[in-house]
């Protein structure tokens, strides 16, 4: 009795002391997000701040603060509901047949995961088929039948030497991947440029929040030791990443292995995690070092401190694990402040079940922790500024999460449920039950606390995908959570309770499946994944051809002695910059990252009053600002005030890069015969037509005018009813997502006909409701002859004629995009039809 009494009594001191900790957490939160977002002395208001941002067109303001406000309540609630729900288990017995929590639970995750499978309309397009379905469900039935025999966890031995293999893999694959040089860089690299130019910046002298101002952090302080080692260039730095990255996945994959204990388990995580963090998907060329590794590094790593920390909790390591998590809030806010209170939260979490004197000490740690913290960010804070000259404020790191979330800029709406991110949603609720179970059983045990530690990361991290919903981003950003999903099932499949063998048996399907699925995403993916990877490898040190970036970078040394300044406004600015090893002197941010009028305005103010003498511009950026860079044409509307300073004095090859000198200029200022074609004003009641002139070797489009190819028929998207006509010859030698024509862009907008990366005479029309991509069911086009393409827009229906029978329908409201009407590409140009256009022609009604 008097034993059962003490336990009750613990129960209640670390329940108490639960509860004070948690105030704690809640208070240092708050001021944290009160220090960073507090105005400082600014007299802007988040209105003025939405106004001056160079918005390219009104719909790509998307403020959510219902969502945020939401997505908050639920976090905050999730632990007491949790809570409560343990308590209230225990009272009425169910504590003590936890076989049956879990039953229910894996029963309501599986409904959940088939019902969300049918009825998000992502899933399916990009899934397996019905054929591939039951291939893998029987995979798992007979995995099942084959690992009853084997129902305890496998040896020490075993399960190192899988975690072994697994890192390995993981490690080759990344540099296999991700390693390419400037060859590579091309429009499908295009998020580069925004990630590289503080790096660039840091490296050559400059210092964060002084002299460099960044979209994503500080993480170019930490560059700065490694590229005074060795030369700053694209190559170097993906070779660095891919060593970030391979760390922060090795990292992940130990972590893993200590809460899986199947080895068939763990290779089925490592599987779907990898594909997931690498977007391994043969469309997608873009490596996106903005997530990986910024937004990966340090919460992988993280996971190594968690466990370090359960093995023996102390003052030291509670210091040190504080300085680390100022060290990540610096390198970047989004992904450093979710490290930061997860950590806290754990050392928080391990004070339960404690007695009172451990408890007291746990708040002693928690208080070092913290004070670590905010010692650490002022110590920082003290060295910028004392390396600048002029004191230098950390919350200048909030400015662009002002922009996105204060204003919704390129913000996306979050699908409404079922769809696949409400699937995390029931992992994160799952494992806060189980955990809670845990505490009230008064057994929770350092594997409960690793896995509540990767739930709160994951629910943090998850916070990427609530503001910005779009389909490649949730793999991104839920990988703790699948942690946390898959060391549930493991846990389930080694249950020896009652109905353990039904959760046994139920969980080892479940992990069957997903092996197989995944092997035949692989299969399906691997071919054009081992191209790319190969193509990336051979390019490297490729001096012929000679890429756009090297004929770019060739331009401008040919035109500039060593002794004259210049610089460059170029989509792929920071490529240039890095390989040149060329600083550059205008103010603020890089071009990839002007969002604000102010930035831009003294950018030009710069170069009017002490430019350099020599000034290239990208044409490309200057005619398609708004789609390359998601902001107004502040570049085009500034050309006539730098006309009165600088004359262009020559184009680069393909007339891509004009080079501007400085004036008095004493020859020839050809700005009156710049190349590019205005745009034609048409009736509306007539098509605007595009022939193919085999004479002329061209398109002949209005006015009997040449054009390239791919063209774009119209400037601006189909905004309402509208009609095209087209008439193509495909050769059978189409690259995936081969496009016919496109007025689709990155906020599921607009429209697009394209070919299946599978078999290339199979093709899709899909179009965007602003909130998703629908897709119509695969029609087929003939190779090496003519076919004749019709395309209608009105009522909110979209169809497709082919020869004159529809093929393809689709009830949606078009949501207008951002870019023009593009035939033979999309508005990358990455894409292009291989094969013949005859004829096309639009007309928007």
């Amino acid at each position: 009795m008097d034993g059962q009494a003490s336990h009750m009594n613990t129960l209640k001191i670390s329940a108490i002391t639960f509860g004070l900790l948690s105030t704690i957490v809640l208070v240092l939160l708050i001021g944290i997000v009160a220090y960073l977002f507090s105005p400082h002395g600014s007299t802007q208001d988040e209105l003025a701040l939405a106004i001056e941002i160079l918005v390219p067109f009104p719909s790509i303001l998307q403020p959510k603060p219902e969502t945020r406000l939401a997505f908050g309540a639920v976090v905050a609630g999730l632990p007491l509901i949790a809570l409560a729900s343990a308590l209230a288990a225990k009272r009425i017995g169910l504590v003590n047949k936890a076989s049956l929590i879990d039953l229910g639970l894996f029963a309501t995750g599986v409904a959940g995961a088939i019902f969300t499978l049918r009825s998000d309309p992502v899933l399916p397009s990009a899934g397996l088929s019905k054929a591939e379905f039951t291939l893998s469900a029987l995979g798992g039935v007979v995995l099942a039948l084959v690992s009853q025999r084997y129902p305890t966890a496998a040896s020490k031995k075993v399960r190192i030497g899988t975690t072994f293999t697994l890192c390995l893999s993981g490690v080759f694959l990344t540099f296999a991947l991700r390693v390419f040089d400037y060859n590579y860089v091309t429009a499908e690299t295009a998020h580069l440029g925004a990630y590289l130019y503080s790096i660039n910046q840091t490296v050559l002298g400059g210092t964060c929040l002084n002299d460099v101002v960044t979209q994503y952090g500080c993480y170019g302080e930490f560059y700065r030791p490694i590229f005074g080692l060795i030369d700053l260039s694209i190559y170097n730095l993906t070779l660095v990443n891919a060593a970030l990255q391979s760390s922060a996945l090795v990292a992940v994959l130990v972590f893993s292995s200590f809460l899986i204990a199947r080895p068939v388990t763990l290779v089925a995580f490592s599987v779907w995690a990898i594909m997931c963090l690498y977007r391994i998907d043969p469309s997608v060329y873009d490596v996106y070092f903005q997530y990986t590794p910024l937004r990966f590094l340090f919460p992988a790593l993280s996971l190594l401190m968690a466990m370090w920390w359960c093995r023996a909790p102390c003052l030291m390591k509670a210091t040190l694990i504080g300085v680390f998590s100022a060290a990540a809030i610096f390198n970047n806010l989004d992904s450093g402040a979710v490290v930061a209170v997860a950590l806290g939260t754990l050392i928080f979490l391990s004070s339960i079940g404690l007695d009172r004197n451990s408890a007291m000490k746990m708040g002693w740690f928690a208080l070092a922790y913290s004070l670590a913290v905010f010692g650490s960010l002022f110590a920082i804070q003290a060295l910028l500024s004392y390396r600048s000259g002029v004191p230098v404020d950390l919350a200048a790191m909030s400015l662009y999460a002002k922009i996105f979330a204060g204003s919704g800029f390129m913000m996306l709406p979050t699908p409404k449920p079922p769809s696949a991110w409400t699937l995390a949603a029931f992992t994160a609720a799952a494992s806060a039950a189980v955990y809670s179970l845990r505490v009230v059983q008064g057994r929770a045990s350092a594997r409960d606390h690793l896995l509540a530690y990767s739930t709160v990361l994951g629910i943090g991290l998850f916070s990427y995908y609530l503001g910005r919903s779009h389909p490649f981003v949730l793999p991104l950003c839920i990988w703790p959570l699948m942690i946390a999903a898959f060391a549930m099932l493991d846990a389930l499949s080694l249950y020896q309770g009652p109905w353990g063998a039904t959760l046994r048996a139920g969980s080892l399907i479940m992990v069957g499946f997903l092996v197989l699925a995944a092997s035949i995403v692989i299969v399906r993916v691997a071919p054009p994944i081992v191209t790319m990877a190969a193509t990336r490898w051979q390019q490297i040190g490729k001096m012929s051809p000679m890429s756009p970036v090297a004929e770019d970078i060739a331009f401008i040394r040919s035109n500039v002695s060593a002794s004259e300044s210049f610089e460059v406004l170029a989509v792929h600015q920071a490529t240039i910059y890095s390989e040149m090893h060329k600083r550059s002197n205008l103010p603020g941010p890089g071009v990839a990252e002007i969002l604000l009028r102010r930035d831009a305005d003294n950018l030009i103010k710069a170069l009017v009053e002490e430019g350099p003498s020599n000034l290239f511009i990208d044409r490309e950026l200057l005619e398609r600002q708004p789609l390359l860079m998601n902001t107004s044409s502040w570049l085009e509307q500034s050309m006539p005030t730098l006309h009165h300073t600088y004359a262009l004095k020559s184009w680069s090859k393909g007339n891509r890069l004009m080079h501007l000198v400085r004036k008095p200029f004493a020859g020839e200022d050809l700005f009156e015969t710049h190349p590019t074609c205005a745009t034609v004003p048409h009736s509306s009641a007539s098509p605007i037509c595009y022939r193919y002139n085999i004479d002329l070797g061209s398109f002949v489009g209005p006015n009997g005018r040449k054009s390239p190819f791919p063209f774009d028929i119209a400037p601006t998207s189909p905004n309402g009813a509208f009609s095209l006509g087209l008439v193509v010859v495909p050769d059978g030698k189409q690259v995936a997502y081969s496009t016919i024509a496109s007025s689709h862009c990155c906020s599921f907008q607009g429209f697009v006909v394209h070919a299946l990366p599978g078999d290339r005479s199979e093709y899709v029309l899909t179009v965007g409701n602003g909130a998703q991509w629908l897709t119509s069911e695969p029609f087929h086009l003939k190779d090496q002859q003519p076919n004749a393409i019709s395309i209608k827009y009105q009522n909110e229906v979209l169809a497709l004629n082919l020869d004159g029978s529809e093929v393809a329908r689709i009830h949606a409201k078009m949501e207008p995009s951002a870019v023009g009407l593009t035939v033979g590409d999309w508005f990358a140009r990455s894409r292009t039809f291989s094969g013949r256009i005859d004829e096309a022609w639009y007309l928007n009604q």
